[in-house]
This record gives C-alpha cells, structure tokens and sequence, in this order.
C-alpha cells in the first residue's frame, strides 16, 4: 500500500512539474531581436543600437585630464580620512596600503601630466 501510495504521488508531482512553464524572459537590458526565418537551415537577425547610449560608453572610456584631477582629489582625500583614524591608520600601515595609494597616485599623476603635454 504505501508503494502503490508512493507511486501516485511521484507521477502526480512529476506530471504537475512537468505542465508548468519556465520563466525565460530576460529583465533589464534586453536587445530586440527578430527572426526572420528565409530558408529552414538560415536565419536573419537584426537588432537596434541606441546610439546615444553608445557615445555616451565611448566618451566614459577616454580619459581626460579632469578625469585625472577628479581621481587625484579623491584619493587624496581617502588617505587624508585613512590617517585621521586610528584603527583604520594601523591597519593600512599593516597592510602596505598607503605603498599602494602613493603608486596609483604616481601613476594618475604621470598620466594627467602626460595628457597636458599632448594638449588633450
């Protein structure tokens, strides 16, 4: 009795499962696309661009030398916070933090300077 049990409600619960749909759609950014289908073995496929999201990712990636001064003033100013505290001062110096600032600091120094002479 309790196999006869068992086996009714195992097929039950897999015929349940079995009939549900699974969620596919995809939130957040999503590119339309649309198939066309033109022969049964090729598909086209096309989508649109917003081209102003596009300009806007290329302009993100160059570097400017405001980008530098904005980069500069802020870890200067995590430093300056990091050497107010106490616990968080032993912790960097512990750790070699600041060694790391002050090459990142060299570095966006070099490359704002570098910017300058090309006249960018």
């Amino acid at each position: 009795m309790k196999l006869l049990t068992l086996l009714i409600g195992s097929s039950l619960c897999i015929s349940v499962f079995a009939q549900r749909e699974v969620n596919t759609s995809v939130k957040g950014q999503v590119k339309e696309v649309s198939a066309t289908e033109s022969t049964p073995s090729t598909q086209e496929f096309s989508f649109q661009v917003n081209e102003e999201k596009l300009a806007t990712k290329n302009q993100d990636s160059k570097k400017t030398v405001a980008y530098y001064d904005e980069y500069i003033a802020a870890l200067e100013a995590k430093i300056s916070l990091v050497q107010n505290n106490p616990v968080e001062n032993a912790n960097a110096l512990e750790n070699g933090w600041y060694k790391k600032m002050e090459s990142y600091l060299k570095t966006a120094r070099t490359e704002r300077n570098a910017l300058i002479s090309q006249g960018k």
